[in-house]
């Protein structure tokens, strides 16, 4: 299969953060752009296929509740690391009972899947999530990764 055409682009990241700062047509002018900017910024060079998503499945960050309920986050993830599912505890909340607020935790489920949609996606997490149940595995510091 012939390559597709690319868009070279420059990015900055932080932790909490992922900017486009300039996409171009070729490499060369996107050097030239890099070398008016000041150097050791940490700004990123990407290459990036044009419609490199139609047809083929989907890179999708699921989080979820143990119990399944509430609001699920499900957005798209274009790190493309691959299908795994890690146990997380949520920042704090608080709930308020008699007058006095408690700090509460929770854990969540953070799935990575592929998928032809986000409803796709939802369902192979929900099947994770309850596969994770089932085995007596939810608990902090889960990670299939780690798993043979």
């Amino acid at each position: 299969m012939p390559e597709g055409k690319k868009v070279y682009a420059v990015t900055e990241s932080d932790y909490d953060y992922y900017d486009i700062i300039a996409i171009f047509s070729t490499d060369e002018m996107r050097r030239k752009f890099l070398a008016r900017l000041l150097p050791n910024h940490g700004y990123e060079e990407e290459e990036w296929n044009v419609d490199e998503y139609s047809g083929k499945p989907l890179p999708f960050q699921v989080n979820l509740r143990r119990n399944g309920r509430g609001k699920s986050t499900i957005k798209f993830w274009p790190y493309r690391d691959g299908n795994h599912f890690v146990m997380f505890t949520t920042g704090a909340g608080y709930t308020v009972k008699g007058g006095q607020a408690r700090e509460r935790r929770e854990l969540y489920l953070e799935c990575h899947v592929m998928a032809k949609d986000a409803n796709e996606a939802l369902e192979v997490a929900n099947k994770k999530r309850l596969q994770i149940i089932a085995d007596g595995k939810w608990q902090a510091g889960y990670d299939s990764r780690k798993e043979g």
